[in-house]
């Protein structure tokens, strides 16, 4: 098992996923886990490389978009 790091969220909430990566990338520049965002549904958003979307379709709540998004990452 790999380590991960792992940001859940939904679509309704994309306009933060850019500003929170820069962020992320500038006061972590060489993270050595692999990254993902779990979130309910996505368009064509296209986050920098390493990072990827998990993107578990319709919303059934925080609690459950996180447990499948997990079970994807395992």
């Amino acid at each position: 098992m790999s380590t991960s790091i792992v940001v859940a969220t939904c679509h309704k909430y994309r306009d933060a996923w850019s500003p929170f990566v820069s962020l992320f990338e500038r006061f972590w520049p060489d993270c050595p886990y692999d990254m993902a965002f779990i979130t309910d549904t996505c368009d064509h958003e296209v986050l920098p490389s390493p990072w990827q979307i998990l993107a578990v379709g319709e919303d059934l709540g925080w609690c459950r978009n996180l447990q499948i998004g997990l079970k994807v990452i395992n």
